[in-house]
């Protein structure tokens, strides 16, 4: 695991927590990537694992995954293909389905989510455990966007290798109805006239943290993103929009096809939801083989920085989330590791200000 390690202390977000008043303790917060098992691709009973037969199921497995606990707010490591809320006729435990039994569990009859993630995603979810602790997290999160902070931390592998601008972006996007499916759509250029139109926006700063150096097209790469917002389905929008889809998007990967050895894009409505296209050479290296519409989405929240909370003088402190086997099992196998001279300047950075 010490490659892992080392390629995740490259992550992007390092800069701007040394922005932050010093927070010694946070040069390491996506370091966490150890697992209880590996979940190899060949076993179908683990690839899109993992999975859960039935609510006792489920909360044994979040009893540990706590990743920080005080007398105001819970945070849990939410594992990939868990929805929040029970889908009718599903049959599959859903978070809300376990809520009553986390209430009792950590005696908070209080206890509601506040901060949660999209079913195919996997990280940090926020519950708070009463109603003043409601009130001031709303307010913290919604300083911290009025601040320009950008404290959701994300990692993803996608196929592709993505451009991205230095400064922070802000991107425009709208919801609708796109092939009897609600999606995230890109406005590319504002005006005026579109602010009473049903607008949302989120600020953006991303890096491509490493590239495998397998002969795949189109290449795949690991990329650190961090955002002021974590809405249902826009980062794999934002990476779909830079030709590089999330490895395990279903939905927005087919907005981006390869024509003439090249990624371009097409329109979103000719885009119809199926199984990702994935190069032959990444499939028997992750060993998929016809299993492709298995594949987990490979989109992770690893940290959280809370400014503000709960009070106004409060310190900024981070949450961080141990990222899920198969996703490390995916960064081993595709040697998704760091060059040494970034390893190098991050070294160099630490001791710089430790000093």
């Amino acid at each position: 695991m010490t490659a892992i390690n080392s390629c995740l202390r490259t992550y992007s977000m390092m800069k701007t927590i040394r922005s932050i008043k010093k927070m010694h303790v946070m040069y390491t917060f996506t370091r966490c990537v150890s697992t209880e098992r590996k979940q190899p691709y060949y076993n179908l009973d683990v690839l899109h694992a993992p999975v859960f037969a039935d609510r006792k199921e489920l909360i044994h497995h979040i009893q540990k995954s706590v990743l920080y606990d005080d007398e105001n707010i819970l945070a849990l490591n939410k594992p990939n293909g868990v929805p929040m809320k029970a889908v009718h006729d599903e049959g599959v435990p859903s978070m809300f389905d376990i809520l009553e039994d986390l209430r009792e569990c950590y005696d908070a009859p209080e206890l509601e989510y506040m901060l949660g993630l999209s079913r195919n995603q996997s990280g940090i979810i926020l519950l708070v455990k009463h109603a003043l602790a409601k009130v001031k997290l709303k307010k913290s999160l919604q300083g911290q966007r009025s601040h320009g902070e950008i404290n959701h931390e994300f990692i993803c592998v996608c196929l592709g290798e993505p451009k991205f601008k230095p400064e922070v972006e802000k991107i425009r996007y709208l919801r609708k109805e796109i092939n009897g499916r609600q999606q995230a759509v890109l406005v590319p250029h504002f005006h005026k006239s579109m602010k009473k139109a049903p607008l949302s926006s989120f600020n953006i700063q991303s890096e491509v943290l490493a590239t495998s150096p397998l002969e795949s097209s189109p290449k795949v790469s690991l990329v650190g993103i961090t955002c002021d917002s974590g809405k249902k389905e826009c980062l794999e929008m934002y990476m779909a929009d830079h030709l590089s889809p999330i490895l395990g998007d279903h939905v927005y990967s087919h907005r981006v096809v390869e024509v003439a050895g090249e990624q371009v894009k097409q329109d979103s409505a000719a885009a119809i939801r199926s199984p990702q296209i994935i190069p032959s050479e990444v499939k028997r290296t992750l060993k998929i083989g016809k299993h492709t519409h298995f594949v987990p989405l490979h989109l992770h929240k690893s940290g959280l920085i809370l400014h503000r909370f709960p009070h106004k003088k409060s310190e900024p402190f981070m949450i961080e989330s141990q990222l899920p086997g198969f996703f490390v099992d995916t960064m081993e196998k595709l040697q998704l590791l760091p060059n040494d001279e970034n390893i190098d300047a991050y070294e160099e950075d630490e001791i710089t200000d430790i000093d």
